[in-house]
């Protein structure tokens, strides 16, 4: 190591070293130590399902329940996963959805997204949507990319960002939980033609899963706003 030239630098240089072995030794957004995430064969959740306006108020006809299946693991390209179905039921209509998710060895939750069903080329296949081991409050992008659909003038650019936050209290129909992580994800699909975004906020409990969720925009109720909260938990075998 080449001599210092000047004697200040010597002075400061154990205050220096100090400062930055202190600034290592501490990380930059707190740990994550519970297992937020949690995938159960057998296990039935059920949700009071809803929709409101900006206000927070039931639109008319729109209330429900959405059962929430686990099925599996099986294998689903490349991967040992859980088949996760959604039932919801509005009066006299069911709409059922599906999708495959699996949590790996750091506690991180993947999930398989397709923007075209059954089109395995329009979509980024496995995607790590909640990133557990970058810590609390810091930014996740799950997914950027630019692409041109089939039938589309223009390209889209398309991406998805997530966040865990701290842990919180919250209160659903099922009972009040002071071990919650708010989580949030955003999609964004920016072009020529289209500039516009998708929110979606989760609430997950260690052990538990998914027990409340609010979604800031309708396909069919522009300006609307889903969620449900979960009423009951039960096993199926």
């Amino acid at each position: 190591m080449k001599a210092c030239k000047y004697l200040i630098v010597l002075i400061f240089l154990p205050l220096i070293f100090m400062f930055y072995h202190c600034k290592e030794s501490t990380p930059s957004t707190p740990e994550i130590t519970e297992n937020i995430f949690s995938i159960v064969p057998g296990r039935v959740m059920i949700y009071d399902w809803r929709q409101t306006d900006l206000d927070d108020n039931p639109l008319p006809g729109r209330t429900g329940e959405t059962i929430s299946q686990v099925i599996g693991p099986t294998q689903y390209y490349g991967k040992d996963a859980y088949l996760m179905i959604d039932s919801t039921m509005i009066g006299d209509t069911i709409k059922v959805d599906s999708t495959y998710m699996f949590i790996d060895a750091d506690g991180n939750l993947w999930q398989h997204l397709l923007f075209e069903e059954n089109d395995p080329g329009l979509g980024p296949g496995w995607l790590m949507v909640y990133n557990r081991k970058i810590g609390l409050n810091k930014e996740h992008i799950a997914y950027l990319t630019t692409v041109q659909p089939p039938g589309s003038p223009a390209p889209i650019t398309v991406s998805i960002r997530t966040i865990i936050k701290n842990k919180a209290i919250l209160s659903v129909p099922y009972g009040t939980f002071n071990n919650v992580y708010p989580c949030e994800l955003v999609a964004s699909f920016v072009g020529q033609y289209m500039n516009f975004e998708i929110k979606v906020r989760q609430y997950f409990v260690p052990d538990i899963g998914l027990i409340k969720m609010k979604m800031d925009i309708a396909e069919d109720f522009p300006g609307a706003i889903i969620g449900y909260e979960i009423r009951e938990l039960k096993m199926v075998r």
